[in-house]
């Protein structure tokens, strides 16, 4: 390992040069890739660093493919410590600093990167936690190598020097927040992640001798961001004492709080008979944290997600922890303000996710993806004013993929930005087609796309929309965009100015399931919306329930006095369709009028004219009549 020991000797001297000349983190790291890469010979490097408040910034090296990127940094988001990874501990007699996974494993934990990583052509894995002394987790170094094998012992000393030059060069880029102490929480007096593990650990060695279980909670802030972002630094660690002070107040004299990051916290809770225990002590904290906080003279609700693990004979710290994230991530994925029990069942489901992350990754360029369209009409004269452009996935191993499923994943994986532009170009084509091939199509007839809330944070959203108009010849005003309540949400005046050069261009844009997000019919005012799709929630019970006549009555007048236009979602019934035209919905969309439809079913329908359903004799007159009845 002579070369080894000049190398790092070189990369010391030039990494520390670095460092006090300032350089950004990516040329650091950068720095330290390639030597790891020059030592270790046919491998190949990726350093993911995790930054507070944003997704994790991967510097990886050309020779890995996506797909291994991908499985990576997914594994990478999941586990915050090595004791938490399926394989072969590596490093110093008694002091292990990484895990080596032989691509011939079959861990079903480690399974979708392993297959990731052995298509690529590499036989190992070497995988290092990037850890502070003081804040704990920062993040990964990953190495690929074409051999099965451990490191030899002079490379350990390569590997530890790599992960504290990383984290020199995070703390320098401020990635890493140094507190007082490592042990203990600067700004709650709470135990930090360190003290909370060695508990756990002699909790699980104390109750092998004993009855009982032990349970681990850990819980998660759903909107914490929006309070740090609008209200500042001061206001939202006000909320954090407040809430950790809440949260001792609910438990018992022997559990153990903690605060691991952030907005994160975990309990330790011993003496357990049965995981009724556990959710009785989960529930308690859900009720003291359902109060509103007074911060800056003003009050703020928060609602949190919790992941609750309970031990078996065998479970160790690294075991308890793992399964009480992954029941969070479950619980958050379900939309927050809820609980879940981490089981064999969900780690089967959240194994399946991460299947569906990598395979998500290759679905275009495998022609995986086909696009359905849902007409909607004039509801006075049944005419088609718009189509919806719906994505679906064929995946060849699951069939059909809910998009619910997987356009959430996409979302947090920045699948969304390609596939979306897939979308909105094969839509386009379509519809030009379409106009082409029919002119007695009407001249406002629309294409409807939706946008998720990380396409409207893209910077090249507004230019992809032009080329790709301009490309098939299809005018801006043929053109309609969908977003949701939600996706405006803690946006700040880039996305409400994107929307306006949108706007600007000729393009409407609808506010889609209006009523279910965050915001109120005076905030309507202030945004750049021609039209709002009254959601389906509200349609469902027309004729039932007369509040539902009454709301969607005053979303209409309210729009009439914008000059928005209505649009009623999920009519199923001929009485939900009369009912909304009564109330002064002008336009709908549902699978009463039409199921979303394939290419040629579109074609065929167009081919019969534009209008899908006649005029109704039975109209109701006089909303009264509803809200009266």
């Amino acid at each position: 390992m002579a070369s080894g020991d000049r190398c790092s000797v070189e990369v010391a001297n030039g990494v520390l040069e670095r460092l006090v000349q300032g350089a950004p983190l990516h040329d650091v790291v950068e720095e330290v890739s390639e030597c790891l890469r020059s030592v270790l010979s046919g491998s190949a490097v990726l350093v993911v660093l995790e930054r507070p408040g944003s997704e994790s910034e991967p510097v990886s090296d050309p020779r890995l493919s996506d797909e291994v990127t991908l499985a990576l940094r997914t594994l990478g988001k999941r586990l915050s410590n090595a004791g938490s990874l399926p394989g072969t501990p590596f490093g110093p007699q008694g002091a292990p600093i990484g895990v080596w996974i032989d691509t011939t494993s079959h861990d079903p934990a480690s399974q979708p990167v392993v297959e990731a990583i052995g298509r690529a052509g590499f036989r190992s894995l070497w995988a290092v936690p990037v850890r502070d002394p003081l804040a704990g987790h920062v993040g990964w170094l990953f190495a690929c190598l074409a051999e099965a094998r451990q490191p030899e012992p002079g490379e350990f000393s390569l590997l530890t020097m790599a992960t504290r030059f990383l984290c020199l060069a995070a703390r320098q880029e401020g990635i890493v927040q140094q507190q007082a102490s490592g042990d203990y929480d600067s700004l709650t007096g709470l135990p930090g992640r360190e003290v909370f593990l060695k508990r756990l650990g002699a909790a699980l060695a104390r109750h092998q001798r004993r009855q009982g279980r032990v349970g681990v909670i850990v819980l998660d802030f759903d909107r914490f961001r929006v309070i740090h972002n609008s209200l500042g630094v001061a206001a939202g660690n006000q909320v954090l004492l407040t809430v950790a002070r809440r949260l001792r107040q609910s438990l018992r004299w022997n559990d153990t709080l903690a605060r691991l990051e952030r907005d994160e916290f975990a309990i330790l809770l011993e003496g357990l008979q049965c995981e009724q225990d556990a959710i009785e002590v989960t529930e308690r904290m859900m009720q003291c944290l359902h109060r509103p906080i007074t911060v800056t003279n003003r009050e703020v609700m928060l609602t949190a997600s919790f992941g609750i693990a309970l031990s078996t004979e065998r479970s160790t710290a690294a075991d308890l922890m793992r399964e009480a994230e992954f029941a969070l991530a479950d619980a958050r994925s379900s939309g927050g303000g809820q609980y879940r029990v981490f089981s064999q069942a969900l780690d089967q489901g959240i194994r399946w996710r991460m299947e569906l992350e990598i395979d998500l990754l290759h679905a275009l360029e495998r022609n995986q993806f086909h696009l359905k369209f849902q007409p909607v009409i004039e509801l006075d004269t049944g005419r088609i004013v718009e189509l919806e452009a719906l994505l679906r996935w064929e995946h060849p191993k699951y069939g059909s993929v809910s998009p619910s499923e997987f356009i959430p994943i996409a979302e947090e994986t920045g699948a969304i930005i390609p596939i979306g532009r897939w979308t909105l170009r094969e839509a386009a084509r379509l519809m030009r087609e379409w106009l082409n091939r029919f002119p007695h199509l009407s001249p406002d007839l629309k294409l409807s796309i939706n946008l998720s809330p990380r396409q409207l944070r893209y910077s090249g959203l507004v230019q992809d929309i032009v080329t790709t108009l301009a490309e098939v010849d299809l005018p801006p005003s043929r053109l309609k965009v969908e977003i949701t309540e939600t996706s405006l949400v803690d946006t700040g005046d880039t996305v409400l100015s994107r929307l306006e050069q949108l706007r600007a261009l000729g393009i409407e844009l609808a506010l889609d399931d209006f009523g279910t997000g965050y915001s109120s019919l005076g905030y309507l005012a202030g945004l750049p919306v021609d039209c709002l799709k009254i959601d389906r929630t509200f349609i469902e019970r027309l004729g039932r329930d007369q509040a539902q006549a009454a709301i969607i009555q005053t979303i209409v007048s309210v729009a009439r006095a914008l000059g928005l236009g209505v649009v009623g979602e999920g009519i199923e019934t001929e009485k939900q369709l009369v009912h909304l035209r009564a109330l002064g919905c002008t336009r709908g969309q549902g699978y009463y009028i039409a199921r979303p439809l394939c290419v040629d079913g579109v074609t065929a329908l167009l081919e019969r004219g534009p209008t899908i359903l006649h005029p109704f004799q039975n109209r109701l007159e006089d909303p009264s009549e509803l809200l009266a009845s």
